[in-house]
């Protein structure tokens, strides 16, 4: 993301008055509650009451510039619904966080309607790209236009730059994307559809800064589509094409207890795709419980997951791997188990102590590259649970899925693949039937620390006891920042209350936009706010 120029951030007053009232009413005396330098823009009207901000795209001198969709994901309609969706609106944003102007995205050709998939900006543009599920072709097409990040003017019509097959409205083929670390290289990955007892079938686009296509491959890797799942995507900055995926060994994609029955494979593509190597990670009789992988700027593959002696839904410690780049072998592997201390932070001493105990269920989102060859390997806690009750009278079966998003853990992972220090923020966030639409965070690297924003309860602030943390409370809640320093001392204050400010913080919308701020949006019905936190 390019930044803007830093900004000199105040409270708004009517802000401080409504967060003095909010600390008296529960009893707390405001001069406890460390407050961080936020800035809150005007409530301003969505285009509809679904409407959410899904993407900050990039900012610059002119403003932060971001994505507003209509009919989003878990609210949208059904890609082969025969309404008329609205079209997303590329948006401008002053420095005030009011909006400055927008432009609809492009949503038709001909009689077929578009449904916008993601954006990515590149060299003083803007790309949109939107999906086409052709029924007649039995195409699903993508499409791409361009803006002006200037004018916000759109260069043309949207052009079609893919297509993958369309069998049904439950087997079609999809598109993702990356980003290189330098921004000069974008890749486009799609699947093709499913076809019972053929290999997994994919291509690979890679475009340079300009989105001028400077390669091409459609790929047929060597394993059973019904065996292969592919987890992860990666492009380095020459323009090379990496894959995590893993494979079982059974006759399912069933991880089971006992021994392993998969491994992990990278896959690389380099040289316009046309050199392959294939790189195994395995520990053993350990199951690697999570992994994700990033290319350094030498081009030497980084991976780094967590383990377990027990199963594939809990982890005991981290594992480590560096591919080299020139001699594409493996030059470093190994794992460290968690310590005592660390694991006291979730349990007693005492079940600490005994030596077979684990944590449950958490993802590796981010891992976060030192100078040195170590690596910041960011998690978090998420799983989901399905409750059923049965009416006899009706004879209808009621479905209620909880989404769970829970601590994050930082480790600061050592070049010998040690454990330097392991930090625990922990939060609490329990939701029903929303997809945890308010719940997870956004984090941002600032100053030689890590910074989190979350939506949480308001007595966890001065809760120096990790076990009792109180659970997100929806309108009731606060938003916090978790800071953590570089010996992983963790610190937290107050940005905001979500009652006074009459929104709730939407951290999955929100983005670090300069080295020193993160952009934060809330939203209430049919009405939103944008604000900007500095970091310290």
């Amino acid at each position: 993301m390019n930044p803007i120029q830093p900004r000199f951030i105040s409270f708004q007053i009517s802000l401080k008055f409504s967060l003095i009232l909010f600390f008296i009413a529960l009893g707390i005396e405001s001069a406890t509650a460390q407050q961080v330098k936020t800035q809150w823009g005007p409530t301003q009207k969505k285009i509809k009451k679904h409407a959410l901000i899904s993407d900050i795209v990039d900012s610059n001198e002119l403003g932060v510039y971001a994505i507003m969709e209509a009919d989003p994901g878990f609210f949208g309609p059904s890609i082969f619904s025969f309404s008329s969706p609205k079209p997303a609106m590329l948006q401008l944003y002053d420095e005030k966080m009011m909006l400055k102007k927008a432009v609809p995205i492009e949503n038709r050709i001909g009689n077929e309607y578009l449904i916008f998939l993601f954006a990515q900006s590149m060299n003083g543009k803007i790309f949109t790209f939107s999906s086409q599920l052709n029924q007649q072709a039995r195409k699903n097409f993508l499409f791409v236009q361009e803006f002006d990040m200037e004018t916000m003017k759109a260069a043309g019509p949207p052009e079609k730059i893919a297509e993958s097959g369309l069998r049904n409205r439950n087997n079609f083929g999809e598109f993702s994307h990356e980003l290189s670390r330098d921004r000069s290289k974008f890749m486009i990955w799609n699947s093709e559809v499913y076809v019972r007892g053929e290999n997994e079938k994919f291509a690979i686009q890679v475009f340079d800064e300009k989105m001028e296509e400077l390669w091409q491959k459609n790929i047929t890797i060597p394993y059973s589509d019904k065996l292969f799942e592919i987890d992860n995507y990666r492009v380095d900055n020459r323009g090379n094409a990496y894959i995590l995926g893993v494979e079982y060994k059974g006759k399912l994609k069933e991880r089971r207890r006992g021994k392993p029955n998969y491994e992990y494979k990278i896959l690389s593509y380099k040289n316009r795709g046309e050199d392959f190597q294939e790189y195994t990670v395995s520990l053993d009789d350990k199951f690697i419980t999570d992994l994700n992988f990033r290319i350094n700027d030498d081009g030497d593959i980084i991976c780094a997951g967590f383990y377990s002696d027990k199963g594939t839904t809990t982890i005991k410690g981290t594992c480590f791997l560096r591919i080299d780049a020139e001699s594409k072998k493996i030059v470093k592997q190994g794992f460290s188990e968690f310590d005592n201390k660390f694991l006291s932070e979730f349990m007693s001493y005492k079940k600490a102590n005994k030596g077979d105990k684990e944590l449950y269920r958490y993802n590796i989102d981010h891992i976060i590259l030192r100078s040195d060859g170590g690596a910041l390997l960011v998690a978090e806690q998420f799983y989901v649970r399905v409750y059923t009750s049965y009416d006899q009278r009706s004879g209808m079966t009621d479905y209620t899925y909880y989404y769970y998003y829970n601590d994050i853990i930082v480790l600061n992972i050592n070049p010998d693949m040690s454990i330097e220090w392991a930090t625990r923020v922990p939060k609490r966030q329990k939701t029903a039937n929303d997809g945890g639409y308010f719940s997870s965070y956004v984090h941002g690297i600032q100053g030689g620390k890590i910074h989190f924003i979350y939506n949480d309860n308001i007595k966890n602030i001065k809760n120096n006891h990790p076990n009792s943390t109180a659970y997100f409370n929806g309108k009731k809640s606060v938003v916090v920042l978790a800071s953590i320093d570089k010996e992983g001392q963790m610190k937290r204050r107050l940005v905001s209350s979500n009652r006074a400010e009459n929104i709730i913080c939407r951290p999955k919308s929100c983005e670090q936009i300069t080295d020193n701020e993160i952009l934060i949006y809330g939203e209430k019905r049919k009405t939103y706010k944008l604000g900007i936190v500095a970091l310290d």
